[in-house]
């Protein structure tokens, strides 16, 4: 059999690669290479370091754009899985490994089922953490009286993610005005069906 070059190549490729996968990995073991799927990992105080500003300059505004936190599976991608497994189940040809496997399989659809991409609880506490840090790394922005504008598009889960960073400013920072507007909504309006604020 005559392998060509290019064959050979991504073989070598690929093998180079996953090789790689366990160096990836977080000293506290927590796995690097999960894409999308791998939840936020709150940064440590070394992590946090702020360039200072040059002198007679201080902190004034802040611009934050954030993705939506941990959420649940988008779509029912667990279905297929799920089937394959109790048609196996239906013919007795499961080892208790697979049994074992179809009955976590069955727990987490349930807890997915009508939740499909909603914010999970972790991904809501995620959002205030990250606002709580950044008023304590900022308070001369975050004083009494602000005026604080979030932002968010018409996802649910985007939503969630901005009211909970809002409600995170709001517990970290003291008589805050916040409000927050959905994609496209005119700021300016004072009409309360679009937008809410906190104070």
């Amino acid at each position: 059999m005559k392998i060509r070059p290019t064959t050979a190549f991504l073989a070598v490729f690929a093998a180079a690669g996953f090789a790689t996968l366990p160096a990836m990995a977080g000293s506290a073991g927590e796995s690097r290479v999960g894409s999308i799927y791998r939840p936020y990992v709150e940064p440590s105080a070394a992590d946090l370091a702020d360039t200072p500003p040059p002198p007679g300059f201080a902190p004034f505004y802040v611009s934050h754009y954030g993705r939506h936190g941990s959420r649940r599976l988008a779509d029912a991608s667990l279905a297929g899985a799920l089937a394959v497994l109790e048609k196996a189940a239906e013919e007795d040809s499961l080892t208790e490994t697979g049994r074992e496997l179809a009955g976590e399989l069955r727990r987490v659809a349930a807890a997915h089922d009508g939740m499909e991409g909603m914010l999970t609880e972790r991904g809501a506490a995620e959002h205030r953490a990250i606002a709580g840090r950044m008023a304590a790394r900022f308070p001369e922005v975050f004083r009494s009286g602000g005026l604080v504008r979030c932002r968010a598009t018409h996802v649910p889960r985007c939503i969630m993610s901005m009211a909970n960073f809002s409600l995170g400013l709001k517990d970290a920072a003291e008589r805050l005005d916040i409000r927050g507007f959905l994609k496209n909504d005119d700021e300016e309006s004072n009409d309360v069906k679009k937008h809410v604020v906190m104070s």
